[in-house]
C-alpha cells in the first residue's frame, strides 16, 4: 500500500514540477497529512514519535535546501516521503536521487557549455526522486 501512495504522490509531484517548475505547497501539505496519517494508522507509530521523525528529517533535509542544492518543494517532498519509508530506505532514496540528479545536471551543463555556476540554473529534480524510488523498489526492497 505504501508503494502505491508514495509512488503516486511522487508521480503527481513530478508532473507539477515539469509543468509549473514548482511543487505547490498545498500538495506537500496534503502529502504530509497523508504520510502522518499513514504512519499512525497503518504503521502504528505514535504522534510523539511522528513529531520526532518530522524534526529529524527536517534537520537532515534542511542543509540540502540551505546550500541551494535543491529547491524548497523538493526538500519538503523528501520530508513527506520519510513517513512512508524506513530510515535506511529514506536515506537511500536521498542518496540515489542526488547521485542521479547530480550526474545528469553536470552532464547537461557540460553539454551546453554553461559550467560557470555563477547564475542559478533551475533544474527539475522531482523526476529523479521518482526514478530513485523505482530503483529503490527494484534493487533494495526486501
Amino acid at each position: 500500500m505504501e508503494m502505491k501512495i508514495l509512488g503516486g504522490a511522487l508521480l503527481i509531484a513530478s508532473m507539477f514540477d515539469i509543468k509549473n517548475k514548482k511543487i505547490p505547497n498545498f500538495f506537500n501539505l496534503i502529502f504530509l497529512i497523508i504520510g502522518i496519517s499513514f504512519s499512525i494508522i497503518i504503521k502504528n507509530i505514535s504522534i510523539i514519535k511522528n513529531f520526532e521523525i518530522l524534526i529529524f528529517t527536517f534537520l537532515c533535509a534542511y542543509p540540502i535546501y540551505h546550500f541551494n542544492v535543491l529547491g524548497a518543494g523538493d526538500v519538503k517532498l523528501f520530508i513527506c516521503s520519510r513517513f512512508f519509508l524506513g530510515h535506511y530506505s529514506w536515506l537511500m532514496l536521498i542518496s540515489i536521487s542526488l547521485c542521479i540528479g547530480g550526474l545528469i545536471f553536470l552532464a547537461r551543463l557540460w553539454l551546453t557549455k554553461e559550467l560557470d555556476f555563477k547564475t542559478r540554473h533551475y533544474f527539475r529534480f522531482t523526476p529523479y526522486i521518482l526514478l530513485a524510488y523505482v530503483i529503490l523498489l527494484a534493487f533494495f526492497k526486501k
